[in-house]
């Protein structure tokens, strides 16, 4: 820029600066022209009111001209936009104020640091230069002090200090002595002085003494012009630069000295404010903690409520697996069928007439919710190929009843169960576990008490086949006792013993309830006698809490709590009760009716005999005929089966993959298909041409308690013949228990019933968990889709590999009852939580505003120290920032107070649930939960704040300066 002298520091070029007041315009400055050198003390006098200081704002950037131009060296700032401002008062200016403008939450030291600070200077390096700034006006000492604990003297010397620490080329000092005594103000003007021979002190002042004494160029000012210069600038005009030349110098300038506030200060002005008002601020922000409080403490709940249901789900997926049966219920449909059943009328806008509610249409509308399946062989293929860690296991339903093949020694009194000695007459014997449980089932109708629910009895199956996965069941499953192979018990074992216990033929596992099994399981398996099993029914039977007239008291109810209940040598060893497994051909024996039919008898005694039987379902008439029961013959394919280990539920399990009763392996279940495959009445039945058959007589007797004279039974001996047949559907079933009818009425006993059906009748997936239970109804979907594909299938049985073409009526439906149950419960859940938070939300909004108002109010109350920072170089975006910052302080401490109070609360709500219901994690809210309310706190009061933030960052710099 050739021939640009620097002698000059200011130009002020025709300035005039016009205010609007009362609807009248004002002129304070007219046609001001004046130029400044770098280096001296100009000190500007005048009457109050002639705009002196309204000309130190314009040369400060305070304030702007309202024409002319002011020239800040050679460079014009007609073009300067408000950040060319920020930055020129940054680091050209430095403010000192009458009133000192110090802001009070900050120390000296942070108050001296405030220009540098926002001009970007590391921490370490505007500490450094803010104590030198200090020690320089002889406050080394008040670095950590408060405004409000300095003399007015010291107060303006740390205004002088901080207007000193940027290096600026120009000060600016606005009646700097105003305040001060004449001893003080003498000093002061000294540092003037000083601070004025390498650089520009420009001063307002009413003090023409001082003016004289100290400065070096003295401006009068009247009425908004120069009337007198004691030393003007008289050289040469100064060569003025190109356009080009101005832009790049503006630009470079900009570049170099770019003043902004960084976040941190922002935090750290906003938080020493809060600090000064520590009351107000723990007020606000536990008021503003209400509304996080509420909707923390529906999410806690709702959280630890969900935990609970899917602990629970993953617990309940060990009793409800996903099932597929040969006829099943769809419990979808029939939900919707409740709501969907008949046309619903307003009676009072019906004829005086009876109308037809039709119960055809009802029956009709629920067949429509079973479906049948027909479960094949590439369909058990296609199963088993389901990748293996979505569940822990698959087990198969075959349809048979092995209670019908077990066998086990059955006393009518307790002296002969005590001498193990059989009935003459046989009334105690060698029974199946079929024929004891048909035997209580007529017993029981005997009892008045009872006998509505003896053909319960029927339905509660003793035994059941064992999971092949034994490492999932020992998870939920504790030992109690087990053989120890020399004939005892013990609670020792090892994995070996185990798994050779789980996949051995002739084992047999018992699982108990809480340590217990119910009198009818007990009863069932033959480990009462009749004797002992109806004293617990007499016990309970009896008017006013008291046995009836039979309850024998000196037998008492044998293995009760009162009475000590079993040890568990009495369930295994040497002395423990056995069960022997007989093949078909053992137990069914052909027999020629009169009209000389093929039928069938089943031996349900061991021992056999000879009765006198009247019927009149086999051919339609009442007859009388001797029936011979044939022994059960013995096989070398018979299986003599033991109890070899107790299980019970381990404490933390409440849906446990085992009921109490009695287990078999799989072994012996592959052992019951391989013998019953060839047995003749599997072959008979599969040379029909409906590969079922009706006529087979179920043959077995018992004795029942008739009265008691002088404390002794006497007993009467009562035979009898049953059919069991398959109840047909499940729903057929249901509407005839509906209709007051039996559901054991008709149907023909299926090939399956007797093991020739080496296809499942049904199967049962028990999922990992409830997330992989997803993964595994999708692949059964798959299947489906398969199926409506028309695509060709490859299966393999029994080695061989073979194909099928699936259609649509190979479609499968599947049962899941867990994930509809979980899934309504979740979904109540979810819309109870929503209604609860946008409830409890009000009180957010409401929390909201009342933070807004407080920023407001902060905003009016720091309005002069807004005018401090704009006169420092604060950007309004820096202004804006500060305010924000605070409301985000605010919503933070908010957000913490909210999450505390929750967690406190939440652990008081779950010691007083899990008091009086056992469950202490009813109430949690998980961290992630706690951290999104806790930004939610931030957003909210950030919003809150925006509008008193922005009003903030608007405030005219002059005007907040004067504010009191």
């Amino acid at each position: 820029m050739a021939g640009l002298k620097e002698s000059i520091m200011l130009e002020l070029v025709n300035i005039t600066k016009d205010y609007d007041a009362a609807g009248e315009k004002v002129h304070a400055l007219k046609g001001i022209n004046i130029k400044f050198r770098k280096s001296e003390f100009v000190s500007i006098l005048g009457a109050s009111g002639c705009g002196k200081t309204t000309l130190l704002n314009i040369i400060g950037g305070l304030d702007k001209y309202t024409s002319g131009d002011l020239i800040i060296e050679g460079v014009s700032t007609k073009q300067y936009k408000d950040g060319d401002w920020d930055t020129y008062r940054n680091h050209s200016i430095g403010f000192i104020f009458q009133s000192y403008h110090l802001i009070p939450h900050q120390t000296i030291l942070q108050n001296v640091e405030l220009a540098l600070t926002i001009s970007g200077v590391p921490r370490k390096e505007r500490r450094q230069r803010a104590i030198a700034a200090l020690e320089k006006v002889g406050l080394a000492d008040k670095i950590n002090a408060r405004p409000n604990q300095l003399s007015g003297g010291q107060a303006q010397r740390v205004a002088i200090a901080r207007a000193l620490i940027n290096d600026p080329e120009i000060v600016l000092a606005d009646e700097p002595t105003g305040a001060l005594d004449s001893k003080t103000s003498v000093q002061i003007m000294e540092l003037l002085k000083e601070i004025s021979k390498d650089r520009l002190v420009i001063m307002v002042t009413h003090n023409p003494e001082l003016a004289e004494l100290y400065s070096t160029r003295i401006i009068n000012l009247f009425d908004g012009e120069i009337v007198g210069d004691s030393q003007p600038y008289e050289g040469e005009d100064i060569e003025r630069p190109t356009q080009q030349e101005l832009g790049d110098k503006r630009r470079s300038k900009g570049r170099k000295k770019n003043a902004s506030m960084s976040i941190g200060m922002a935090m750290s002005l906003s938080l020493n404010n809060l600090r000064s008002k520590s009351r107000r601020t723990m007020l606000v922000s536990f008021a503003g903690s209400i509304g996080i409080i509420g909707v923390s403490l529906v999410l806690a709940i709702s959280s630890g409520v969900q935990t609970y249901i899917d602990d629970m789900e993953n617990d309940m997926l060990s009793g409800y697996p996903v099932s597929v049966e040969q006829t099943a219920l769809d419990y979808s449909s029939l939900m919707e069928m409740g709501g969907s059943l008949g046309d619903t009328v307003d009676i009072t806008k019906l004829d005086d007439k009876v109308y037809v509610d039709s119960l055809m249409e009802t029956l009709a509308s629920m067949s429509k919710t079973t479906t049948v399946n027909n479960i094949t062989d590439a369909y058990v293929d296609y199963v088993n190929n389901m990748d293996e860690s979505w569940y822990n296991a698959i087990t198969y339903d075959y349809g048979f009843n092995i209670a019908n093949n077990i066998y086990t020694d059955f006393y009518v009194t307790s002296e002969e169960a005590n001498a193990k000695t059989f009935n003459d007459g046989y009334a105690s014997g060698t029974l199946s576990i079929t024929a004891i449980r048909q035997m209580y089932s007529s017993i029981l109708e005997t009892v008045e008490d009872y006998a509505a629910y003896s053909s319960l009895t029927g339905t509660m199956d003793s035994y059941y086949e064992l999971f092949n996965n034994y490492e999932y069941i020992m998870t939920q499953y504790d030992v109690v006792a087990i053989e120890d192979g020399n004939g005892g018990v013990t609670k020792n074992y090892t994995d070996e013993q185990l798994e050779e216990i789980f996949t051995s033929m002739d084992s047999l596992i018992l699982v108990v309830d809480d340590s217990a099994l119910t009198d009818m399981t007990l009863a069932q398996l033959g480990y009462f006698s009749q004797e002992e099993f109806l004293n617990y029914a007499y016990y309970y039977v009896g008017s006013d809490g008291e046995p009836n007239e039979f309850y024998n008291e000196d037998l008492g109810l044998v293995g009760s709590v009162t009475e000590g209940g079993f040890d568990y040598s009495y369930f295994i060893g040497d002395g423990a009760k056995t069960f022997t497994w007989y093949p078909n051909d053992s137990i069914y024996a052909e027999y020629n009716t009169t009209d000389g039919s093929t039928s069938y008898i089943y031996k349900s005694s061991v021992e056999g005999g000879t009765y006198d039987i009247t019927y009149s379902t086999l051919n339609g008439a009442d007859s009388t005929v001797s029936l011979t029961i044939p022994e059960v013959t013995q096989s070398d394919d018979s299986v003599e089966l033991k109890v070899k280990l107790i299980l019970q539920k381990k404490d933390n399990i409440s849906y446990g993959c085992l009921d109490s009763g009695i287990y078999y392996t799989e072994a012996l279940t592959q052992h019951v298909l391989e013998t019953s495959a060839d047995s003749q009445i599997v072959q008979y039945i599969k040379s029909l041409e409906s590969q079922s058959i009706t006529s087979v007589l179920y043959f077995y007797y018992y004795t029942y308690a008739e009265s008691v004279e002088n404390g002794v039974y006497n007993y009467g001996t009562y035979s009898d013949y049953y059919a069991l047949v398959d109840t047909g559907s499940l729903m057929s079933t249901l509407i005839s228990n509906m209709m007051g009818g039996s559901s054991g009425s008709s149907s023909a006993l299926p090939l399956a019933y007797f093991g020739g059906n080496s296809t499942p009748s049904s199967l049962y997936i028990y999922p990992t968990d409830f997330d992989t239970k997803d993964y595994v109804t999708a692949y059964l979907d798959d299947w489906n889709t398969m199926c409506a594909d028309g695509v060709t299938y490859s299966y393999t049985v029994d080695g061989v590999t073979q194909t099928t073409t699936l259609g649509s009526a190979d479609g499968i439906d599947y049962t899941d009852t867990i994930g509809l149950i979980i899934g309504m419960v979740n979904t109540m859940i979810q819309m109870i939580t929503v209604a609860l938070i946008c409830f409890t939300a009000l009180s957010l909004v409401v929390s909201t505003v009342m933070i807004g108002i407080i920023t407001y109010v902060s905003v009016v109350e720091r309005i002069k120290e807004i005018g401090i920072l704009r006169s420092v170089g604060a950007r309004k975006k820096d202004i804006k920032r500060l305010f924000n910052s605070e409301t985000f302080i605010i919503g933070f401490t908010s957000g913490i107070i909210g999450i505390f109070v929750t967690y406190l609360v939440s652990a008081i709500i779950d010691i007083i649930v899990g008091t009086m219901f056992g469950i202490y994690t009813i109430a949690s809210l998980p961290l992630y939960q706690a951290g999104i309310m806790i930004l939610i706190s931030i957003a909210l009061t950030l919003i809150s704040g925006l509008i008193p933030a922005s009003s903030a960052a608007k405030k005219d710099p002059v005007v907040a300066l004067r504010t009191e």
